[in-house]
């Protein structure tokens, strides 16, 4: 994700009884974990810098089968929908593209990559893959 900058925040809810750990990273480096250690619910903040980002959450199991969870909830990211203005938005373009290079306002609007009958922008305004024939 490409962020404007300001604190990501989420709320992070522990099941009872659980020998389970939910860790949340930001480009790779872990900024936090929560197990049973910590309250049971809590709402936690992390400043993140304008610029592209990585956000992960990783779960681990203490038990094979595990039949317990941990859960987010309440998530806000300080990320703009466009960063770039190109009118399409930036999951869709990383997801697909893997980068924000491709300039949509200049994109040939007639282009069907997986030749579906439907053009990569509109595939874009769908949020649907343009890589993946549909028949």
């Amino acid at each position: 994700m490409h962020s404007v900058g300001g604190l990501v925040s989420f709320d992070v809810n522990i099941f009872p009884d659980s020998m389970d750990d939910l860790s949340f990273y930001i480009n790779d480096e872990v900024v936090g974990t929560w197990n049973l250690s910590n309250k049971k619910s809590q709402h936690v903040e992390f400043l993140l810098p304008a610029g592209r980002h990585e956000l992960k959450w990783v779960y681990q199991s203490g038990r094979i089968p595990s039949n317990t969870y941990h859960w987010i909830d309440n998530l806000l990211i300080p990320a703009l929908p466009d960063s770039d203005n190109d009118g399409v938005i930036d999951g869709w373009e990383y997801t697909y593209f893997k980068s924000l290079d491709t300039n949509f306002k200049e994109y040939d609007t007639t282009l069907d990559t997986d030749q579906d009958g439907v053009t990569d922008i509109n595939e874009a305004k769908a949020l649907t893959d343009p890589w993946w024939e549909r028949y």
